[in-house]
């Protein structure tokens, strides 16, 4: 069966054999027709109409739309949009109502055509210009690769950029959670407001820092820990002892557990940390969780040669310090009489030690008391001391008797490397009397004779006794 439609009618519904009028063929008052047909095939070569309708049930509705109206359509090969030509998706002229388009929207440049989803102020546009832009939309995805993609919010499990760049308008980019980088991170500066940590390892990897800051005891070299005692105000060093820290023993940690090549005495102070980690399963295990401070039955202390050589040193320095002290006062005019130390003896049988490092004259005052036992001090190399026997009595003749320093051994020195015990007499003239014969006062250096034989010792050169 075919239809013969007239040209400008209003609606076509296609028959078989359909051959369209022109308007050569019809007068100027000829008008369209509507043309039905119960055909279930029909086939021709051209169709031109004004408003098609296609409906599985047939039928038409003039409540619809110019143009072609497909209640289902199906494309086998190609649907291709020319000459600026777009697919729009509408289903309300209501404001707000989703719109897809597909090729160029009407306030679009033909560089940004693409693909436009738009509900009010929200949109998603995918171009070959820009990318994909979601405008004030969360966007949920299992993977994104992109050369070029801009969120609001962007939730996804995979994310594949050479570039991350805040959102225009805004200062940074915020990361929510834990980060996790598998590759090297690359960054100008790296600031940390909370925690830093990072995963141990047995081997480490070297790294340079312009200044670094530490507390008191977390500087940890080895087997070496460096700390600082405030108490003291010294650096303090420490070496981990050859056992299993205290805190592993107490978590049943044995000699089992230490992995191969690795042994109890070659373990630094970061395997057993990185061990802790392992063996508790627990990564925020930290040196100070391991080795806490209150444990010291896990370190020996370390005293450096250098450290005794120079606490030597600076007791020698003190010493001779005042030893030039004394020589500058003597180079003031009264040489090694300078230093004058006066000690009374107020009774019979006393006995008097002169004060340690006095050096210079010592004078041993009293009224012809009798018995009188003076001690001399410790004395180093090349010190001079002089004794007095000052017996303020008109007449008076009782003498003192000057002694070695003697240590818990005995006397530590002898006089002239002869005796022990010298006497200092004391003359019994009368005051208005010329005193011609009597021996007041010893000058003494202590020397070290023969240094480095066995034949060395220590004397007390007595270099005159004068009156």
């Amino acid at each position: 069966m075919s239809t013969i439609t007239t040209y400008g009618g209003p609606v076509i519904h296609l028959a078989i054999n359909y051959e369209p009028k022109t308007e050569e063929s019809h007068s100027s008052t000829v008008t369209h027709t509507n043309v039905h047909t119960t055909s279930e095939d029909i086939s021709v070569s051209t169709v031109a109409a004004k408003r098609m309708q296609v409906f599985a049930s047939g039928g038409f509705s003039a409540q619809l739309p110019s143009g072609l109206v497909v209640e289902n359509a199906y494309i086998t090969e190609e649907l291709n949009v020319i000459d600026g030509g777009r697919i729009k998706v509408q289903p309300s002229e209501a404001i707000g109502t989703p719109v897809v388009v597909v090729g160029k929207a009407s306030t679009q440049v033909l560089g940004d055509t693409g693909v436009l989803v738009n509900r009010g102020h929200k949109e998603i546009r995918m171009n070959a210009k820009q990318g994909l832009t979601a405008k004030a939309l969360n966007v949920y995805t299992s993977r994104v690769d992109s050369k070029s993609a801009e969120f609001s919010n962007c939730k996804t499990t995979q994310l594949f950029a050479k570039e991350i760049r805040p959102i225009k308008g805004t200062q940074k980019t915020t990361f929510i959670g834990d980060l996790h980088v598998r590759g090297k991170l690359s960054t100008v500066d790296f600031n940390v407001s909370g925690k830093s940590t990072k995963d141990r390892r047995h081997l480490g990897e070297s790294g340079h820092q312009d200044s670094l800051t530490l507390d008191d005891g977390s500087l940890y070299i080895g087997l070496m820990r460096r700390s600082y005692d405030r108490a003291t105000q010294k650096p303090v060093t420490h070496v981990l002892k050859r056992q299993i820290p205290a805190y592993l023993v107490a978590k049943g940690f044995v000699l089992a557990d230490i992995p191969s090549p690795l042994t109890v005495t070659n373990m630094t102070i970061n395997n057993w940390v990185t061990l802790a980690q392992d063996y508790l399963k627990d990564t925020s295990v930290g040196v100070s969780t391991v080795f806490p401070a209150a444990t010291t039955a896990d370190w020996e202390d370390f005293i450096s040669p250098i450290s005794i050589d120079l606490d030597a040193a600076e007791v020698d320095i003190a010493d001779h310090e005042s030893r030039i002290d004394v020589l500058e006062a003597a180079s003031g005019g009264a040489g090694e009489l300078a230093n004058l130390t006066l000690l009374t003896a107020t009774s019979n049988s006393e006995t008097v030690t002169i004060p340690i490092d006095t050096v210079g004259l010592v004078l041993i005052a009293h009224d012809n008391l009798s018995g009188i036992n003076v001690y001399l001090p410790a004395m180093d190399d090349r010190d001079v001391i002089l004794v007095k026997n000052l017996n303020l009595t008109d007449g008076g003749d009782e003498s003192i008797y000057l002694h070695a320093y003697e240590d818990v051994s005995g006397p530590v020195a002898k006089f002239d490397g002869r005796w022990t015990t010298i006497e200092l007499r004391s003359s019994s003239n009368a005051n208005n009397t010329t005193d011609t014969y009597t021996n007041q006062c010893a000058r003494l250096q202590y020397i070290t004779i023969y240094p480095g034989f066995a034949i060395e010792q220590d004397i007390y050169a007595r270099l005159n006794d004068s009156y």
